[in-house]
């Protein structure tokens, strides 16, 4: 046995975390001679900590597994014999078995390799030579999550998806990049598209020469560089965890229709890949730190996960499958989502996460916590040759959130492993939110890690904020002596109090011009000598509304209620007498629908009839810069959207004429579109779109509502005067025509 084996098994046994066992660590050590292999690494504070070179005469299965299966129902096949490691070259290769007769059909193979273990913000690379004599092989090189059995894996660790390339052999000198996001419904950012416009890389043929491709996964950005040469850029990725390698060419006569067995077999092949890692100060390196990728208010019942199993972390103890669960709640420190400790019956579990390749510099680990019941809780820190580490999570206050922090590790191979464990008796739960390992020693940061401005319209805000604030004639104070409180309130406002008596109370107006139905929000500031026998009125159209506060407890949002409110609805504020003192701080009044408009406009497009310009992601823009032709059309009562612009937003690759057709491909299948009719294709698949395609000034058309649904999009007609499709569900609001009208 191996000494880093024998290291990382004691590690597993002193501290129950389970890691997988390898001859090559995380920190580099196996690597000789680094500085030829930097290749093209934009910049050198990276450090290389990964490599294989393919040069062992076999493929490493402690470092690697086959992709074998089918990837498709029929038709294709991938086998682990097509893998084969030779001359210093990973090879994949392109094969047929059961060919019928002389013809061109078959059974193709392809195969691939995925890695054992995870990887995340940091600088790949590979270089390669792929397959193009004839069509259907597909060749990529990326990073996508895999869910695990709870041990070696995460049991929920599909989080995003980085295309690093996609090339289909019938067009070697195409390169497709995509970053699919999968928590909740898939979100694309990616194809042959930048911002809904053409990703232009440098001229290459990938089958006639080989190339490098290196991407830079960053907090703010990817980067993706063909040669050396930055040519695409994703801005603000908004999920992170560690995934697997993946290096695969698959065949299916999905990703191309005119394939010539005669031509197989063939290879594609790799004859590196090498990861670097590289210094992220003050850079949170958790994977899903406030819990909230499981499940969250919008997610259609089909994307939720267990919630057993935080999606990117580990579970362990005999009592887990009971006492750890990922909770929503309105009490969450950050977001919708905690973790929660606990059951009715005495517990031990631990809930961890095994973050690789980090530099071997100093670390804080940090979390947020509410312990109202006590119990013995911990933060605890380990790594391979580290000294493990803990510190006791305090009793808290009911409803306050604590943080408590592990400070001073230090990281000596390239990985730690960081946890929350817990030892208590029933009843003591012990809540979790707002996690982070963050990096406190080591080189500044290379490049800007500051999130990117990005482009969005100036959605005009209807919310109505009224803080406690004496000068605002909108806020009344009755009936007693208030005063200014020390304590902070909503975004760090001031706030007023005074002592519960009969006949005092303070009241919160909007004034509104007209009716309208609004969601209101009550900031709630808590201290010990605060009410727990406080009330919120809402006096609206329909009646008086009395909510029940508790100021002793519970600080931060109150959502109160929907309701319809006129010129003359308020809320008021008031206590029981004698039952201590009264906070007075911020009421919001929201316009039913705008936190979900919101989220809608940023993730899809308004159009307007017979015009070039839309409102795409918020932000207002020309459908095509170079024709003014692609346009939202209006035909026999039917709306018809241009299939090159749909695709090239809602997450299509490329798009092309293909004979008589438009292809398009997405999501590893080819979609085809044929004027004259209203049958589309989808791979093998065919589905019936409302209406008929017809090509006008040289843009394709498809009815909308077709085009949508097939793009897993949802669409809104607004009084004939706006075309609404997003991913995200589109609120049913009464005046969104009025609504939408300023953005343009």
């Amino acid at each position: 046995m191996s000494k880093k084996i024998a290291t990382i098994l004691a590690l597993v046994l002193t501290t129950g975390f389970s890691l997988s066992a390898s001859e090559i660590g995380y920190d580099g050590d196996h690597i000789t001679d680094k500085e030829s292999k930097r290749g093209f690494a934009p910049h050198e504070n990276y450090e290389l900590v990964y490599a294989d070179e393919f040069e062992d005469g076999e493929l490493n299965l402690d470092e690697w597994k086959y992709r074998t299966g089918k990837r498709y129902p029929t038709g294709s096949d991938n086998y682990a014999k097509n893998v084969t490691v030779d001359d210093g070259k990973l090879k994949i290769e392109y094969g047929y078995e059961d060919r019928v007769g002389d013809t061109n059909e078959a059974t193709l193979t392809g195969g691939g390799i995925l890695s054992n273990k995870l990887f995340g913000y940091g600088y790949y690379e590979a270089k390669a030579k792929l397959f193009g004599e004839t069509g259907g092989l597909h060749s990529s090189f990326w990073v996508f999550g895999q869910n695990g059995d709870n041990v070696t894996r995460p049991k929920n660790n599909n989080i995003i998806e980085i295309d690093f390339y996609e090339v289909n052999s019938g067009k070697p000198y195409k390169v497709g990049t995509n970053t699919h996001f999968k928590v909740g419904e898939q979100d694309t950012m990616g194809g042959f598209t930048q911002d809904g416009k053409p990703v232009v890389h440098p001229p290459i043929d990938t089958s006639a020469q080989e190339f490098v491709m290196g991407v830079e996964w960053l907090p703010n950005q990817i980067n993706w560089y063909l040669d050396g040469e930055l040519f695409r850029t994703v801005k603000n990725p908004y999920l992170y965890g560690p995934q697997m390698m993946w290096i695969t060419a698959l065949a299916s006569y999905n990703f191309d229709k005119d394939i010539i067995v005669d031509k197989l077999p063939g290879e594609s092949y790799w004859e590196y890949f090498r990861f670097f890692n590289v210094d992220l100060l003050g850079v949170n390196m958790l994977a899903n730190p406030s819990f909230e990728y499981n499940d969250q208010s919008d997610f259609k019942p089909e994307h939720k996960r267990d919630m057993k199993f935080p999606v990117g972390w580990f579970t362990k103890g005999k009592d887990m499958s009971t006492a750890i669960n990922v909770t929503m709640t309105n009490e969450s420190y950050e977001g919708e989502s905690i973790l929660r400790h606990g059951t009715s019956k005495d517990y031990e579990v631990t809930t961890y996460i095994h973050v690789p390749f980090l530099p071997n510099e100093t670390f804080t680990f940090s979390a947020m916590v509410r312990n109202p019941d006590g119990g013995d809780h911990k933060l605890t820190a380990g790594g391979e040759g580290m000294a493990d580490t803990s510190i006791a999570i305090p009793k808290t206050e009911p409803g306050v959130w604590q943080e408590v922090k592990l400070e001073n590790i230090k990281v000596v191979n390239g990985e730690a492993v960081v946890g929350i464990s817990s030892s208590a008796k029933a009843n003591q739960y012990l809540d979790i939110d707002n996690v982070s390992l963050f990096q406190v020693t080591g080189k500044d940061h290379h490049t800007s890690l500051e999130p990117f401005d990005m482009p969005v319209a100036e959605i005009i805000s209807t919310d109505i904020i009224i803080k406690a604030d004496i000068t605002d004639e909108r806020y009344k104070e009755v009936g007693g002596q208030f005063g200014s409180s020390g304590l902070k309130g909503y975004q760090g406002s001031k706030t007023r109090w005074a002592l519960a008596a009969e006949g005092l109370y303070a009241t919160w107006s909007p004034q509104l011009e007209k009716a309208g139905v609004y969601d209101i929000e009550l900031f709630n500031v808590t201290h010990e000598s605060r009410s727990e026998t406080a009330f919120i009125e809402v006096n609206h159209v329909d009646g008086v509304a009395k909510i029940p506060l508790n100021q002793k407890t519970t600080q931060g949002i109150v959502e109160v209620g929907t309701f319809k409110l006129d010129p003359d609805s308020y809320v008021k504020v008031y206590g029981t007498p004698e039952s201590g003192n009264l906070t007075f701080d911020t009421v919001i009044f929201k316009e039913e629908g705008s936190e979900e408009l919101k989220v809608a406009l940023q993730d899809g497009v308004v159009l307007i009839k017979d015009s070039n310009i839309g409102l795409l992601n918020g932000a207002i823009d020309k459908l095509d810069n170079t024709n003014s032709n692609v346009r939202l059309k209006l035909v026999d009562g039917v709306y018809y959207a241009p299939i090159e612009f749909m695709a090239r937003k809602f997450g299509g690759g490329d798009v092309e004429l293909d004979g008589k057709e438009l292809t398009i491909f997405y999501q590893d299948e080819i979609m085809r579109y044929t004027p004259g009719t209203n049958i589309a294709k989808l791979g093998s698949e065919t589905f019936t779109m409302k209406a008929e395609c017809f090509v006008e000034n040289g843009v394709w058309y498809a009815p909308a509502e077709s085009l949508a649904e097939a793009f897993d999009a949802n669409t809104m007609n607004v009084d004939d005067e706006f075309y609404f499709i997003s991913h995200k569900d589109i609120p049913q609001i009464s005046n969104m025509k009025e609504r939408l009208e300023p953005l343009f």
